[in-house]
């Protein structure tokens, strides 16, 4: 391992569920001599850590020995030969490139931070959106409507929401998200279209994954990390969370294989009939402002 530097961008927290239970999605990138991935993801990532390690203690605090060692660490990455990777233009002309997305102050939103890396002339036409948490069912949903913002304007355009889902006596099925999804969409406009998909998971196997993809016919676009779709985890409020993100973009004239696995990365799942669901919030949030309180 002296000579690799492992780069990993997960939904996943550091404990027994993240890693033994929940479903996750994980990105794995292994820089090494003559390495094929971006070295701006690696520095982005790597900067990104710093931040987090600098806040991890007060500023009146000489830093530990943990946090030297950190900083040592980080150091050492920054000091990676150019060889070990390529530029964004490199990986680009091969059809599959792969850039950081990472939310937090005095950076852009995620939405916007997508629409940037959106290589084609016009706006996709279809969104797609797996996420285990939402904002609250009575806030203005503001990631659903910057979502449509991001979509095309004219002409046919689809987003896609992939959630948690459970039978009720009743015979309905309760999806754990709120009715503000389907609301956030354009009125008064023909070609547009929101629909809901069931995640399939496995008995007690809950969904913990997080990604959004934005398509067309040649384009796809695929957002995973740890970003919840919420306004603090997509960076849409002043209360912007600090997240890592990864996207993937994939042109599929060039790579018309690796287009297709991009469809098998997200969950499986069934889609809803909107006449047979009961909305209901998710049962908590990961992006909740935390209690005063210890």
């Amino acid at each position: 391992w002296s000579n690799v530097v492992r780069v990993v961008i997960a939904s996943a927290n550091l404990t027994e569920d993240g890693y033994r239970r929940n479903l996750e999605i994980f990105a794995s990138f292994d820089y090494r001599e003559d390495g094929e991935y971006p070295t701006r993801l690696l520095q982005e990532v790597v900067e990104c850590l710093g931040l987090c390690a600098n806040r991890s203690q007060a500023e009146s605090q000489s830093a530990s020995p943990a946090l030297k060692r950190v900083r040592a660490l980080l150091d050492r990455v920054r000091g990676m030969p150019s060889e070990w990777g390529r530029t964004d233009e490199d990986t680009l002309k091969r059809g599959l490139a792969a850039y950081p997305v990472l939310v937090g102050p005095e950076r852009p939103n995620a939405l916007e931070a997508l629409a940037q890396l959106w290589p084609a002339y016009a706006p996709p036409t279809d969104a797609h959106v797996v996420s285990p948490f939402f904002d609250p069912p009575d806030a203005p949903n503001l990631p659903a409507r910057e979502l449509w913002q991001r979509l095309r304007k004219r002409g046919d355009a689809r987003a896609f929401f992939y959630l948690d889902a459970e039978d009720i006596p009743d015979g309905k099925v309760l999806i754990h998200a709120p009715e503000s999804l389907l609301k956030a969409q354009p009125s008064g406009r023909s070609g547009v279209e929101t629909r809901v998909h069931r995640v399939e998971l496995e008995t007690a196997r809950p969904l913990h994954a997080k990604g959004i993809s934005f398509d067309d016919d040649r384009w796809s676009l695929y957002m995973i990390g740890s970003s919840n779709f919420t306004s603090a985890g997509l960076g849409l409020n002043s209360a912007r969370n600090l997240e890592a993100n990864v996207a993937f973009l994939v042109d599929a004239n060039k790579q018309p294989q690796i287009a297709e696995a991009l469809g098998f990365a997200f969950p499986p799942n069934v889609a809803l009939n909107l006449d047979t669901v009961k909305w209901q919030g998710s049962p908590n949030s990961e992006d909740e402002i935390p209690s005063e309180e210890a």
